[in-house]
């Protein structure tokens, strides 16, 4: 170097700083000719020697940054003397794109071939069943129409049955029966049945002569043709109407199916086995052919009994073998068996039961007022009476869910004093609303309700067992395998997602089943269906069943054992059994009306809507309702209230006259009842209490279902991580890829004078200015982390409120039902981690292929996956305490918010402020998700420079001040002692902090869920449940631990 006539050597002059000890700071410097300073080594070029008076050009794969004086960043994408980072070339995303497109083109016809395979076995099938039934059908045909009204028998075997007194009808006359014309058979099957005095069906042995069908046969016959009809399955007779609607499908089915030979038995193994490999699944028997002379409880019936012989796969030998056996014993077994095990039932007795309703601080509402009846083994109670007259409420006051009020009186079970909700009894609960998980299938959703609520030693085997029997006895068989379905997917109709809604409470094996409104949302048919099944459970396994329902139809009073009619103020006026509701209500004056339905009627009485019959009092008849009402001896006609005042009085004076009259009627009315329910008995043994299953048995559960709901979502999630792929890959995209040195610095020339080189004091070297290129990019880069960590952090954050917000409604009913709570939060942190980690991963990994690092491409997608760890913690916590309708919300303007203000890199809080002060360092810390993001995504490659950009000193940089720093110029990492430490592989201090921040977040998310919404969760309100010891221990113990690991996490800081 040559100034003023003055020579330096540029060896010499690189030496200034190093005898300072300053470090080798001129590294990476050279000497060009006519130079009067040494320079620094442009960009895309290195200077191994500062006597060089040429840069050499960087080699291809390799990154030179300003300043280089060996190339020692590595760039896979880099031709020679790339003056930036390419890591990603464009050949590359082009050979990506097209692997894409490859894909996406090759499952089209996959997938379009698969449904294709599957449309044609499901169309052949139909044409085997087809030919099938037409064969049955040809066979059922042998004997011609003579005419429409009158039918073959009855014209040649009238006189014959008349001399015979109804004897023996010869064979083959049976099958000649789906020919006759059903009106002319009823005459003649009731002219036959005249033989023996009767004018109706009710002694059926005479058709059991014409049928030529005995014993088992025949009450399958009865049983069937009732069936058919919606009439109650325990009915000993067949009506005319019923005979003459449903004889030919009956008779037709029974004649073809109710004794198979081995050709039978071969052609409908073909028809089921669809893929012509001699062998069926045992449940493949739920298909037409079954369905068309069996009910979904026979049919499992026949399963159960294959299953025992050949296990799951059925062979068409040992179908042939056994299928007319089978048959006929599941034909003989009326009961259809025990699908739930042993007999089980509990009688439940009410005394002076009452239930108050705080609603301010100095007044309570009593909602239950002082009722006592019974709940008896083996019957099905219905709660009926108007709105507001306390049904639900004493269906929870009974069920021990009535925690937000409270309960007072005496409950026997079984004779036993004491209550539901303390003790470990099976109980079911069906809520009005169908709580179940929508991306399960029916029977995904039984198996898993099954694992959680069955003793801990129950098998898979009898789950799965048990499952299939509550699916047949609810007729859920053509559904066993769909999804459920909820608002956002279409799955199965509203029955019967309301009868799975029951078969997860069946899944407890319950001793007695509380349900809250069955039929609302369903239509008559579906409606009647629903209860039928609930009667059938009863009498088939003797649980007590106690329903709150709406004015039902009639098909569906008749199927109750027994009524509880309560009035406005929680009072009973009626209760027993329904065919005496009538009377009792006739001796107190009121008449029901021609042709109305009899619940209709008694819930207007309950209802007050009816007013009182005027004989009831003579002449003490109270003034305002002697003016107001006829002097008529009874209530004709439905006569409503208007809503005056005096109306008020009329109502009050009215619930108050029901219900004493009732009081004093009642033991008198439950002598008379005896004769109509002398069949209910009472048990003296107390049900055994069941032994959950473990908390890690639980965990295993909620984590597989967890993974299975995923999985259903999965195009969810897909889409989710496409849009925080698409929304970081952008931002990264606008940014550009990773600048070591800007621009405009690049095309400047950097000389240090040799003005200052040559007095050889190291303190006056212009330091700011030499490290300027490197400082003003780290800023550069701290904008670009800042972008990329709140649109990931927001994003992500998002999408991991989902499951807490959309399964709320589940999770209540599961917390009520008894559930662990720690094992469902536990396994959502599980699964949801997993998969938010996945989704992070994935982002950070394309990040860095767009935008590049230096250092470790480990810890850019770790320091991605940590920013997704912290961030859904705070969606955890706010899903558990925010209400549903503002939960998004609240978490998005949180997560954005904090982590633009307070997250370091811009302006009011940058770390300048966050390291001065401890406070703001703490504030910024415990609430911005990004806040450790932005400044490792920084640091991890500014570490990975040389010591002469300023960021990292070696031995000999003992003297460099530290304000000269660029970490201190930059106010980066400087909690961590060893920031100035050369290294390329990653900068992991903060990783700890933010692990111990989202690990607190979320257990103190794991404690709120124990609190908020206990109500909902029908827990006791959190001021009682501390003054039990066992809690008070389990809170205090929570508490300890969230403030030891808050402290530990400061301590981070």
């Amino acid at each position: 170097m040559c100034q003023n006539n003055l020579k330096m050597s540029c060896a010499e002059a690189r030496a200034v700083p190093v005898n300072a000890g300053y470090g080798d700071i001129h590294a990476g410097s050279f000497c060009p000719e006519g130079s009067t300073g040494l320079k620094f080594c442009p960009q895309g070029s290195y200077c191994p020697s500062p006597d060089m008076t040429v840069e050499l050009v960087c080699p291809e794969g390799n990154f030179c940054p300003m300043k280089t004086e060996f190339p020692t960043i590595a760039c896979a994408g880099c031709p020679p003397g790339a003056t930036d980072v390419v890591v990603f070339p464009f050949p590359s995303y082009l050979f990506v794109l097209s692997l894409a497109a490859l894909l996406f083109v090759l499952y089209i016809p996959v997938r379009i071939c698969s449904t294709r395979s599957k449309r044609q076995r499901q169309t052949q099938a139909v044409a085997r069943l087809k030919t099938h039934k037409s064969k049955m059908s040809d066979r059922v045909t042998t004997t011609k129409v003579v005419n429409d009204s009158k039918c073959e028998f009855e014209n040649t075997k009238r006189s014959e049955l008349k001399e015979n007194d109804c004897g023996s009808v010869p064979g083959g006359v049976r099958r000649g029966f789906s020919n006759c014309n059903p009106e002319s058979l009823a005459e003649l099957l009731e002219l036959c049945v005249d033989c023996g005095g009767e004018r109706d069906l009710k002694y059926y042995h005479e058709l059991e002569n014409i049928l030529q069908l005995s014993g088992s046969k025949m009450q399958y016959f009865i049983r069937k043709m009732n069936e058919a009809a919606d009439m109650p399955l325990t009915s000993k007779y067949i009506d005319r109407d019923i005979l003459v609607d449903f004889f030919h499908e009956i008779v037709l089915a029974a004649a073809v199916h109710i004794d198979p030979t081995v050709g039978d038995a071969a052609e409908v193994f073909d028809v089921i086995d669809d893929d012509e490999d001699g062998y069926i699944d045992a449940m493949d028997l739920h298909g037409p052919i079954m369905e068309d002379f069996l009910n979904d409880a026979e049919i499992h019936n026949l399963v159960r009994k294959f299953r025992t012989t050949s296990g799951t796969l059925i062979s068409k030998e040992n179908f042939l073998k056994h299928y007319a056996i089978f048959l006929e014993e599941v034909i003989s077994d009326f009961s259809q068996g025990n699908f739930l095990g042993e007999k089980r039932g509990m009688n439940v007795e009410f005394r002076n039961l009452s239930l108050a309703v705080r609603v301010s601080s100095d007044q309570e509402i009593k909602v239950v007022n002082s009722v006592s009846g019974s709940l008896q083994e083996g019957t099905m109670t219905a709660l009926l009476g108007g709105s507001g007259t306390g049904k639900t409420s004493l269906l929870n006051a009974l069920s021990g869910r009535a925690f937000y009020g409270d309960v007072t009186g005496t409950i026997l079970i079984n004779g036993h004093r004491g209550k539901i909700e303390d003790h470990g009894y099976p109980v079911g609960y069906v809520p009005q609303d169908d709580l179940v998980h929508g991306e399960l299938t029916v029977r995904e959703n039984l198996i898993f309700a099954g694992r959680f609520r069955l003793p801990a030693n129950t098998s898979m085997k009898e789950v799965s067992e048990l499952a299939d029997g509550v699916i047949a006895n609810l007729g859920l068989a053509k559904v066993r395998d769909s999804i459920v379905g909820d608002m956002r997917v279409r799955g199965i109709s509203g029955g019967e997602k309301k009868r799975v809604n029951i078969g997860i409470e069946l899944m407890a094996r319950p001793n007695i089943l509380f349900l809250d409104e069955p039929t609302s949302g369903l239509d008559s048919s579906s409606s009647s269906l629903v209860m039928s099944c609930l009667k059938n459970m009863v009498m088939e396994i003797g649980v007590t069943v106690a329903c709150v329902i709406h004015q039902p139809r009639k098909f569906i009073f008749d199927l109750f054992d027994s009524v509880i009619l309560l009035v406005p103020g929680g009072e009973i006026i009626y209760e027993g059994h329904p065919d005496l509701i009538e009377s009792y209500f006739n001796k107190l004056g009121y008449v029901l009306p021609p042709g109305e339905n009899v619940a209709d009627w008694i819930v207007d009485i309950s209802s007050c809507s009816i007013r009182l019959p005027t004989s009831n009092f003579g002449s003490r008849h109270p003034k305002f309702i002697k003016k107001s009402l006829s002097v008529s001896s009874g209530i004709t006609r439905k006569q409503l209230f208007d809503d005056s005042k005096k109306s008020s009085r009329e109502r009050k004076f009215t619930r108050e006259f029901l219900a004493k009259q009732w009081k004093k009627n009642k033991n008198r009315f439950k002598h008379d009842e005896e004769t109509v329910c002398s069949d209910i008995t009472k048990s003296t043994l107390v049900p055994e209490k069941v032994d959950r299953p473990s908390f890690l048995c639980q965990l295993e559960t909620q984590i597989q279902r967890n993974v299975l709901i995923m999985y259903r979502n999965r195009f969810s999630k897909l889409i989710d991580t496409i849009m925080l792929l698409f929304a970081v890959l952008s931002i990264t995209a606008i940014d550009g890829t990773l600048e070591l040195v800007l621009g405009r610095f690049q095309n400047q020339p950097m000389i240090v004078p040799m003005s200052i080189l040559q007095s050889k004091h190291a303190d006056i070297l212009p330091l700011d200015k030499m490290f300027q290129p490197y400082q003003v990019t780290a800023q550069h880069m701290l904008a670009n982390g800042l972008k990329v960590g709140t649109v990931a952090s927001v994003l992500v954050g998002l999408s991991a409120t989902k499951y807490f917000s959309e399964k709320q409604l589940e999770f209540f009913r599961e917390s009520s039902s008894g559930y662990n709570i720690n094992a469902y939060f536990l396994a959502i942190n599980i699964t949801e981690t997993i998969v938010n980690s996945l989704q992070m991963g994935i982002t950070g990994l394309f990040c860095a292929l767009l935008r590049g690092t230096i250092s470790s491409w480990y810890a850019l997608i770790f320091n991605f996956v940590l920013l997704g760890w912290v961030s859904i913690s705070w969606s955890f916590l706010f899903s558990i305490i925010m209400p549903r309708k503002n939960l998004v919300v609240i978490t998005g303007v949180f997560l954005s918010t904090t982590s633009l203000i307070l997250g370091g890199a811009i302006p009011p809080v940058e770390y300048e402020q966050i390291y001065s002060n401890t406070y703001i360092e703490i504030l910024c810390g415990l609430l911005a998700p990004s806040r450790f993001f932005i400044e490792t995504f920084v640091v991890s490659d500014l570490k990975c420079l040389p010591e002469q950009t300023g960021f990292n000193q070696m031995e000999n940089s003992f003297n460099l001040p530290i304000e000269s720093k660029s970490f201190t110029k930059c106010h980066l990492g400087q909690r961590d002692k060893n920031i100035g430490s050369y290294s390329c592989n990653g900068w992991y201090w903060g990783f700890l902090p933010t692990f111990l921040l989202g690990l607190t977040i979320r257990v103190c998310a794991g404690a709120l869920i124990h609190i908020v919404d206990r109500s909902q969760q029908t827990k006791i309100p959190l001021l009682k449940a501390l003054k039990d010891p066992k809690f008070m221990l389990v809170a205090v113990i929570f508490f300890l631990t969230i403030i030891g690991l808050l402290c530990l996490t400061i301590s981070t800081f």
